[in-house]
Protein backbone atom coordinates (compact mmCIF):
# COMPACT_ATOMS: atom_id res chain seq x y z
CA UNK A 1 0.00 0.00 0.00
CA UNK A 2 1.47 3.60 -0.90
CA UNK A 3 1.28 6.02 1.39
CA UNK A 4 1.11 10.29 0.17
CA UNK A 5 2.34 12.39 2.60
CA UNK A 6 0.43 16.09 2.94
CA UNK A 7 3.94 17.73 3.49
CA UNK A 8 5.01 19.88 0.71
CA UNK A 9 8.43 19.26 -0.82
CA UNK A 10 11.02 22.03 -1.29
CA UNK A 11 10.13 22.74 -4.54
CA UNK A 12 6.67 23.51 -3.83
CA UNK A 13 7.19 25.49 -0.94
CA UNK A 14 9.26 27.60 -2.56
CA UNK A 15 6.98 28.34 -5.45
CA UNK A 16 4.50 29.22 -2.74
CA UNK A 17 6.66 31.65 -0.43
CA UNK A 18 8.72 32.99 -2.64
CA UNK A 19 5.76 34.07 -5.83
CA UNK A 20 2.35 32.54 -4.83
CA UNK A 21 1.75 33.95 -1.39
CA UNK A 22 3.22 37.76 -2.49
CA UNK A 23 0.88 37.95 -5.61
CA UNK A 24 -1.95 36.68 -3.24
CA UNK A 25 -0.86 39.12 -0.76
CA UNK A 26 -0.83 42.16 -2.92
CA UNK A 27 -4.69 40.91 -4.13
CA UNK A 28 -5.43 41.45 -1.00
CA UNK A 29 -4.14 44.75 -0.45
CA UNK A 30 -5.65 45.94 -3.26
CA UNK A 31 -9.26 44.95 -2.25
CA UNK A 32 -8.49 46.41 0.87
CA UNK A 33 -7.71 49.81 -0.98
CA UNK A 34 -10.99 48.90 -3.63
CA UNK A 35 -13.02 49.20 -0.47
CA UNK A 36 -11.76 52.11 0.22
CA UNK A 37 -12.65 53.81 -3.14
CA UNK A 38 -9.85 53.30 -5.24
CA UNK A 39 -11.36 50.95 -7.77
CA UNK A 40 -10.84 52.60 -10.69
CA UNK A 41 -7.64 53.38 -10.32
CA UNK A 42 -6.23 49.62 -8.89
CA UNK A 43 -8.87 47.68 -11.77
CA UNK A 44 -6.33 46.74 -14.29
CA UNK A 45 -3.70 45.98 -11.60
CA UNK A 46 -5.88 43.66 -9.95
CA UNK A 47 -6.59 41.94 -12.84
CA UNK A 48 -2.95 41.89 -14.07
CA UNK A 49 -1.66 39.82 -10.38
CA UNK A 50 -4.81 37.48 -10.55
CA UNK A 51 -4.03 36.87 -14.30
CA UNK A 52 -0.38 36.21 -12.85
CA UNK A 53 -1.43 34.15 -9.92
CA UNK A 54 -3.42 31.99 -12.17
CA UNK A 55 -0.50 31.12 -14.12
CA UNK A 56 2.02 30.50 -11.56
CA UNK A 57 -0.38 27.87 -10.84
CA UNK A 58 -0.16 26.55 -14.59
CA UNK A 59 3.26 26.47 -15.06
CA UNK A 60 5.05 26.82 -11.74
CA UNK A 61 8.49 24.91 -12.89
CA UNK A 62 8.86 27.46 -15.66
CA UNK A 63 8.41 30.38 -13.16
CA UNK A 64 10.75 28.57 -10.30
CA UNK A 65 13.38 28.63 -13.39
CA UNK A 66 12.65 32.33 -14.81
CA UNK A 67 12.53 33.38 -11.05
CA UNK A 68 16.12 31.60 -10.31
CA UNK A 69 17.28 32.86 -13.45
CA UNK A 70 16.49 36.68 -12.09
CA UNK A 71 18.04 36.24 -9.13
CA UNK A 72 21.66 35.22 -9.98
CA UNK A 73 21.02 37.56 -13.13
CA UNK A 74 20.93 40.20 -10.17
CA UNK A 75 23.14 39.33 -7.69
CA UNK A 76 25.67 39.19 -10.81
CA UNK A 77 25.12 42.40 -11.88
CA UNK A 78 25.09 44.21 -8.51
CA UNK A 79 28.69 42.76 -7.65
CA UNK A 80 30.43 43.64 -10.97
CA UNK A 81 28.74 47.01 -9.92
CA UNK A 82 30.49 47.21 -6.56
CA UNK A 83 33.67 45.50 -8.28
CA UNK A 84 33.86 48.83 -10.61
CA UNK A 85 32.55 51.31 -7.56
CA UNK A 86 35.09 49.80 -5.35
CA UNK A 87 37.94 49.89 -7.97
CA UNK A 88 37.65 53.45 -8.72
CA UNK A 89 37.31 54.80 -5.28
CA UNK A 90 40.69 52.53 -4.64
CA UNK A 91 42.08 54.53 -7.15
CA UNK A 92 41.21 58.17 -5.87
CA UNK A 93 43.30 56.86 -2.67
CA UNK A 94 46.59 55.75 -4.60
CA UNK A 95 49.17 58.10 -5.89
CA UNK A 96 50.03 58.74 -9.12
CA UNK A 97 53.59 58.55 -9.97
CA UNK A 98 55.00 61.90 -9.84
CA UNK A 99 56.34 63.06 -13.54
CA UNK A 100 59.85 65.29 -13.31
CA UNK A 101 59.65 68.20 -15.67
CA UNK A 102 63.00 69.49 -16.35
CA UNK A 103 63.96 72.89 -17.95
CA UNK A 104 67.15 74.66 -18.80
CA UNK A 105 64.95 78.25 -17.98
CA UNK A 106 62.48 77.70 -14.92
CA UNK A 107 63.37 75.74 -11.35
CA UNK A 108 61.30 74.31 -8.69
CA UNK A 109 63.77 72.96 -6.79
CA UNK A 110 62.99 69.70 -4.55
CA UNK A 111 66.68 69.14 -3.15
CA UNK A 112 67.01 69.50 0.54
CA UNK A 113 69.01 72.80 1.50
CA UNK A 114 70.87 72.68 5.38
CA UNK A 115 68.75 75.58 7.07
CA UNK A 116 71.17 77.97 8.50
CA UNK A 117 70.71 78.73 12.47
CA UNK A 118 69.66 82.01 12.61
CA UNK A 119 72.03 81.58 16.87
CA UNK A 120 74.93 80.98 14.93
CA UNK A 121 74.80 83.61 12.81
CA UNK A 122 74.08 85.79 15.86
CA UNK A 123 77.13 84.60 17.25
CA UNK A 124 78.94 85.38 14.40
CA UNK A 125 78.22 88.87 14.42
CA UNK A 126 79.18 89.32 17.47
CA UNK A 127 82.14 87.72 17.35
CA UNK A 128 82.98 90.20 13.79
CA UNK A 129 83.60 86.39 12.01
CA UNK A 130 84.47 87.03 8.57
CA UNK A 131 84.03 83.56 6.63
CA UNK A 132 80.38 84.41 5.77
CA UNK A 133 78.42 86.52 3.10
CA UNK A 134 74.70 87.53 4.21
CA UNK A 135 72.75 88.33 1.01
CA UNK A 136 69.10 90.10 1.77
CA UNK A 137 67.09 89.10 -1.50
CA UNK A 138 64.19 91.41 -0.45
CA UNK A 139 63.09 94.75 -2.07
CA UNK A 140 65.39 97.65 -1.80
CA UNK A 141 62.29 99.13 -0.15
CA UNK A 142 62.33 96.29 2.23
CA UNK A 143 65.89 96.13 2.88
CA UNK A 144 65.95 100.40 3.50
CA UNK A 145 63.19 99.82 6.28
CA UNK A 146 65.75 97.33 8.26
CA UNK A 147 67.56 94.27 7.67
CA UNK A 148 70.02 91.69 9.17
CA UNK A 149 73.45 93.94 10.14
CA UNK A 150 75.78 93.05 7.93
CA UNK A 151 73.69 92.03 5.10
CA UNK A 152 73.74 93.31 1.56
CA UNK A 153 70.99 93.78 -0.79
CA UNK A 154 70.08 91.70 -3.89
CA UNK A 155 66.50 92.15 -4.84
CA UNK A 156 64.76 88.79 -6.60
CA UNK A 157 61.48 89.52 -5.42
CA UNK A 158 59.39 91.24 -8.57
CA UNK A 159 62.39 90.56 -10.60
CA UNK A 160 63.21 88.46 -14.00
CA UNK A 161 64.87 86.21 -11.38
CA UNK A 162 61.49 85.00 -10.50
CA UNK A 163 58.76 83.93 -12.78
CA UNK A 164 55.21 84.70 -12.46
CA UNK A 165 54.29 81.73 -11.07
CA UNK A 166 56.79 81.83 -8.35
CA UNK A 167 59.63 79.55 -9.85
CA UNK A 168 62.79 80.86 -10.05
CA UNK A 169 64.59 81.39 -12.95
CA UNK A 170 67.99 79.11 -12.77
CA UNK A 171 70.29 81.30 -15.74
CA UNK A 172 68.78 84.57 -14.26
CA UNK A 173 69.69 83.50 -10.62
CA UNK A 174 73.31 82.05 -11.64
CA UNK A 175 74.25 85.20 -13.46
CA UNK A 176 72.90 87.91 -10.19
CA UNK A 177 74.80 85.62 -7.83
CA UNK A 178 77.81 85.23 -10.31
CA UNK A 179 80.42 87.53 -8.42
CA UNK A 180 79.32 85.50 -5.04
CA UNK A 181 80.85 82.19 -6.84
CA UNK A 182 84.56 83.41 -6.68
CA UNK A 183 84.99 83.63 -3.08
CA UNK A 184 85.91 81.43 -0.62
CA UNK A 185 83.24 82.44 2.12
CA UNK A 186 80.24 81.00 2.52
CA UNK A 187 76.85 82.25 1.33
CA UNK A 188 73.55 82.76 3.87
CA UNK A 189 70.69 84.05 1.92
CA UNK A 190 67.39 85.02 3.33
CA UNK A 191 63.82 86.80 2.68
CA UNK A 192 60.66 88.78 4.69
CA UNK A 193 60.12 85.46 6.55
CA UNK A 194 60.69 81.41 7.23
CA UNK A 195 57.25 80.64 4.71
CA UNK A 196 59.76 81.91 1.69
CA UNK A 197 60.96 79.26 -0.32
CA UNK A 198 62.83 81.30 -2.88
CA UNK A 199 66.01 81.35 -0.10
CA UNK A 200 66.11 77.16 -0.22
CA UNK A 201 65.48 77.29 -4.01
CA UNK A 202 68.27 79.78 -4.95
CA UNK A 203 70.90 78.06 -2.76
CA UNK A 204 70.01 74.53 -4.10
CA UNK A 205 70.97 76.69 -7.56
CA UNK A 206 74.10 77.99 -6.63
CA UNK A 207 75.63 74.99 -3.89
CA UNK A 208 78.48 72.98 -5.60
CA UNK A 209 81.35 71.18 -4.13
CA UNK A 210 83.42 73.87 -4.19
CA UNK A 211 81.01 76.64 -2.60
CA UNK A 212 78.25 76.46 0.03
CA UNK A 213 74.65 78.04 -0.38
CA UNK A 214 72.73 77.95 2.91
CA UNK A 215 69.17 79.28 3.20
CA UNK A 216 68.98 81.37 6.60
CA UNK A 217 66.30 79.25 8.98
CA UNK A 218 64.52 82.45 9.67
CA UNK A 219 63.68 85.75 7.94
CA UNK A 220 63.69 89.15 8.36
CA UNK A 221 60.80 88.98 10.59
CA UNK A 222 61.85 86.30 12.91
CA UNK A 223 64.99 87.76 13.26
CA UNK A 224 63.72 91.06 14.45
CA UNK A 225 61.65 89.57 17.14
CA UNK A 226 64.55 87.23 18.53
CA UNK A 227 66.64 90.42 18.79
CA UNK A 228 64.58 92.44 20.32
Amino acid sequence: MTYKTKEKSFFEKTIEDEIVRPVQETKEDLQELEKKGAKKVLKWYDFGASSLRDEIKRRPAQYFFLFITSFIGSALTTGAALVIFSGNLIAQFVPKPVQKVESSQTVKTTVSVPKYDPLLLASKLRKNETDFELVDIRSAADFNRGHILGAVSLPVYSTEMVSKSGDVEEASIKEAFKKYETTDKFLIIYAQNAYSTIPFDIAAILSTDKKKVKALAVGWEEWLHLNK
